[in-house]
């Protein structure tokens, strides 16, 4: 999606949208296959991280990669750009897996691609996403 439509989507700093964005998972190079997660939430951008009352007892500092290209909208690294979308307090990610175009259960998909593609868990939930921009399929 482009940075323009974003934003024109997106709404004003703060404002609550469903976005839908995608991404290829790794697989062993000589697996062959395409394995695809697709992430659904209720997001929020164009707002500060520290300002973030979930985030009142957390240390914040520079971003840990990037640049901000638009601040605190749009982060550019290594020539390709990305959407900066925080997820609230108490609300969840949908997410769905194909390979090779097929629905596929999360177990199937992690058996199909390499381990680094899955991080451990840690106790704290992950509130911040960060998709490239040409991965966001809509925001509504």
């Amino acid at each position: 999606m482009e940075v323009e439509e974003f934003l024109e989507r997106i709404g004003k700093a703060g404002t609550y949208a469903q976005a839908t964005w995608q991404k290829q998972i790794k697989t062993p190079a000589k697996s062959g296959l395409v394995v695809v997660k697709q992430s659904t939430a209720t997001v929020r951008a164009g707002i500060e991280f520290q300002n973030l009352a979930q985030n009142s007892e957390r240390v914040t500092g520079p971003l840990p990669w990037g640049v901000w290209l638009m601040k605190p909208w749009v982060i550019t690294h290594k020539g390709g750009l990305y959407y900066r979308l925080y997820l609230s307090e108490g609300w969840k990610v949908a997410q769905t897996f194909t390979i090779d175009g097929q629905t596929a259960t999360k177990e199937e998909a992690k058996s199909v691609t390499l381990p680094s593609e899955w991080p451990k868990p840690t106790k704290e939930k992950v509130m911040t996403f960060t998709p490239k921009a040409e991965n966001v399929l809509a925001i509504n």
